[in-house]
């Protein structure tokens, strides 16, 4: 299960929607931006965008979840595995990288990929995406999210068919 926008917000405010997603058995995978985080964790933006890293892992530990944290790109994909900086990403597009919408998330997974592998491709994915779509001259500044899952599939192809 992928949850983002607000599918967040409504399990910010649900204790019980809380419990459910942290005792579930299969996957769940939750990309909050900041705003959304905090929400989560009931403190301020602020806060999290000073501790990006304790926040990512914090979320995986209380939701049992794999965590993207859009924007400056830390992830905690299980509450007891590492964590992952993506390094991909131009730094004028906020979240290339981790603004993968549900379709593209349900995408990778229905590849046959496990829930960890799934998220860290689609963030990587997304960044150079954008990287490519930049040095391109489509962006940095005004690089829209179609753009980029546009350049992402064609990136994809060319990795999973290039000899």
């Amino acid at each position: 299960m992928v949850l983002d926008a607000d599918a967040l917000n409504l399990l910010a405010h649900d204790q019980n929607l809380q419990t459910q997603i942290s005792q579930r058995q299969a996957p769940t995978l939750i990309t909050p931006h900041a705003a959304e985080a905090a929400r989560l964790l009931g403190t301020d933006t602020q806060a999290v965008c000073q501790q990006r890293i304790n926040t990512a892992q914090t979320l995986a530990t209380q939701l049992n979840s794999h965590v993207v944290l859009k924007g400056a790109a830390a992830s905690a994909p299980r509450p007891t595995g590492p964590w992952y900086i993506n390094t991909s990403a131009t730094p004028a597009w906020p979240a290339p990288a981790l603004a993968m919408s549900w379709r593209d998330d349900r995408r990778i997974l229905g590849e046959g990929l496990n829930a960890r592998d799934a998220l860290l491709l689609g963030v990587y994915l997304h960044g150079a995406a954008a990287d490519e779509l930049a040095a391109q001259g489509t962006g940095p500044i005004g690089l829209t999210a179609s753009e980029v899952i546009d350049a992402a599939r064609r990136l994809l192809n060319q990795w999973v068919y290039s000899v």
